[in-house]
């Protein structure tokens, strides 16, 4: 969910968008590949229940126009066989917590198996 504004003129934010219940999947090849993205406008968004493999970056937020979201919720994903598992650009707060993340073991285990998190937000 991004906006599409013609120029970088001051615009009213667009609300919640809500993402759940897809079944997002990639070729497991495409690294650039996104599977939700989020940037803009957007105020806030709700990524969840999804099932989400095989794509670089399984939910990303990035900044579009100069904006980006406020605030993120993504839980209950499964997120699996992605090079990253959540990927956020903006300066957001993302609650990604209750994920199935293709381990056990968490984001962050050290287990090649399961996708780490990266946060390149200021």
């Amino acid at each position: 969910m991004g906006t599409n504004a013609a120029s970088d003129a001051a615009f009213s934010r667009v609300g919640t968008a809500t993402i759940t219940g897809n079944t997002i999947t990639g070729d497991g090849v495409a690294l650039g590949a996104r599977g939700v993205l989020t940037r803009g406008l957007v105020e806030n968004s709700i990524v969840a229940e999804n099932d989400i493999t095989g794509v670089g970056t399984g939910i990303s937020m990035t900044i579009d126009k100069s904006q980006g979201p406020l605030a993120v919720q993504a839980n209950r994903n499964r997120l699996f066989a992605n090079n990253t598992g959540v990927g956020n650009a903006t300066a957001a707060v993302v609650d990604a917590n209750d994920n199935w993340w293709g381990c056990t073991a968490g984001p962050i285990s050290g287990d090649p198996y399961c996708v780490p998190v990266l946060n390149t937000g200021s």
